[in-house]
């Protein structure tokens, strides 16, 4: 629920510091939290995928009513199970997270400790509404709904207190989390039961027909990847700026491992559906270890994201391509007075300011006598007004000493004074780059990659959602 960070603060006394973040990898996750996390996941994970299994595979798979009966009391047992299981975890994670000193204050957060309340209340709800379902003779419809529902909502609460909960685009992002947490738990869940289910099957030579649960759970599970896919792609859009953020950091390494992982269980999966199909369908033995090593392909994707829960998303300033200058002269016709505006060098750091001011007017209206100059940086910092010294050259004036102390838009305000009339104001701006002593040469690219993921994962989902309406259209016909 918590995330323990750190950070570096730099502070300079008498002048204005020159700031870059610069820790860019991030710190290792904590053994202990990752492997809660990891538990944890694991445990929504079975949730997710018992209700799957119970709603969707079970009634698709034609088994005869005994055994479908027998099936959902097991599927109902291991849902109140894991609920109170989930319950446990959730204060174990709290005290790891906010340490047992400070759980109090925790609790008593305006958000994250309202969001661990209704998670914990979920879940609680759940346990009962499954236990009940568990002991009911006949059709547990409603238990089912209520259950499900109040288990979606521990999960949106687990999603809302996670890295994805600011930004602009929260709640789109949080919604991206939900459906990619549930859907990969459904996914990695039904699987693992599975796994159980032909382990027991094969340990007392009778039990559920696993092979027509499996058949039954093809189509579920293609649908679990593509919507784990296309929300996968958008989320990490939003988590890892760039390709060299992705490679270079603790957090991009993870990811390139659950990525890895889950694509391995993906073509595990393929290969057992494709051997299934066969003229002679593989033995139960084949069955047993294709569906073994997907799941243990899915733990280690649950392994990651227990890790990446807890570590540092590689995002941020630190992670922000170098700023380009504007042009480096600007210049504007302010009545009979043309004048321009240089900053040299137009970097981060200590720069000149040099302004010419030519009278356009023959006779001139009356001499110049002096050039304030003001400048405010996109960080906020104002200076005062400071004098320009008048140079060697006619109509030049120039200021030194000018600390640009970020890069960005820099606003200018030029006062130019003469014998008579009033002063003529001129407000400019120029773009400031950074510091090139500092900026990193990119290993592959520093270019935000969010616009071209979201593309992807747009052009995804509706191909996705096309194949669908084609699939589900076959079916129809068929019956």
């Amino acid at each position: 629920m918590l995330h323990p960070t750190s950070w570096i603060v730099y502070w300079a006394a008498g002048w204005s510091a020159t700031w870059r973040a610069s820790q860019r990898r991030g710190p290792p996750p904590q053994v202990l939290s990752s492997s809660l996390r990891w538990l944890d996941v694991a445990g929504i994970a079975l949730l997710v995928g018992a209700s799957l299994l119970m709603v969707t595979v079970v009634p698709r798979s034609q088994l005869a009513p005994a055994p479908a009966a027998a099936l959902r009391i097991l599927l109902w047992r291991v849902l109140t199970l894991m609920a109170v299981v989930e319950l446990l975890l959730g204060v174990a994670i709290l005290i790891d997270s906010a340490g047992p000193s400070d759980v109090l204050v925790a609790l008593t957060s305006a958000r994250l400790g309202r969001l661990w309340l209704i998670r914990e209340a979920g879940f609680a709800a759940a346990a009962v509404s499954s236990f009940l379902a568990m002991r009911r003779k006949g059709p547990a419809r409603l238990f089912t709904i209520m259950t499900i529902t109040l288990m979606l909502g521990s999960l949106a609460a687990v999603a809302g207190s996670s890295h994805v909960g600011v930004g602009t685009d929260r709640p789109f992002a949080l919604l991206l989390l939900f459906l990619h947490l549930s859907f990969a738990g459904a996914w990695a869940g039904a699987v693992l039961l599975l796994l159980l289910l032909l382990v027991f099957e094969r340990a007392r030579g009778a039990g559920f027909p696993t092979r027509l649960l499996l058949r039954s759970f093809g189509a579920p599970a293609v649908f679990c990847v593509a919507v784990v896919s296309v929300t996968g792609i958008a989320l990490a859009a939003r988590q890892v700026a760039s390709v060299d953020a992705l490679l270079t950091t603790t957090y991009g390494q993870v990811l390139i491992l659950k990525l890895a992982a889950a694509f391995m269980a993906g073509l595990l999966g393929l290969r057992t559906t494709i051997r299934r199909r066969r003229s002679r369908p593989a033995g139960s033995a084949v069955l047993t270890r294709g569906v073994a090593l997907e799941g243990a392909a899915l733990l280690v994707v649950l392994a990651a994201a227990g890790a990446l829960s807890v570590g540092t998303p590689a995002r941020g300033p630190a992670f922000a391509p170098p700023r380009t200058s504007g042009p480096s002269l600007v210049s504007a016709q302010l009545g009979d007075l043309l004048e321009s505006a240089t900053l040299a060098p137009n970097t981060v750091g200590q720069s000149w300011l040099r302004v010419d001011v030519n009278e356009t007017r023959r006779p001139a209206l009356a001499p110049v006598t002096g050039v304030t100059a003001s400048l405010v940086g996109p960080d906020a910092h104002a200076g005062v007004p400071r004098s320009l010294a008048r140079t060697e050259i006619a109509n030049r004036w120039e200021l030194g000493g000018v600390n640009l102390t970020a890069a960005g838009t820099w606003e200018l305000t030029i006062t130019v004074k003469r014998t008579a009339g009033p002063d003529t104001v001129w407000h400019a701006s120029s773009t400031v780059a950074d510091d090139p002593t500092l900026a990193r040469q990119p290993l592959i690219s520093d270019r935000v990659w969010e616009p071209v993921l979201d593309r992807i994962a747009l052009v995804l989902a509706i191909l996705t959602l096309a194949a669908g309406s084609i699939a589900v259209g076959l079916r129809r016909r068929r019956l």
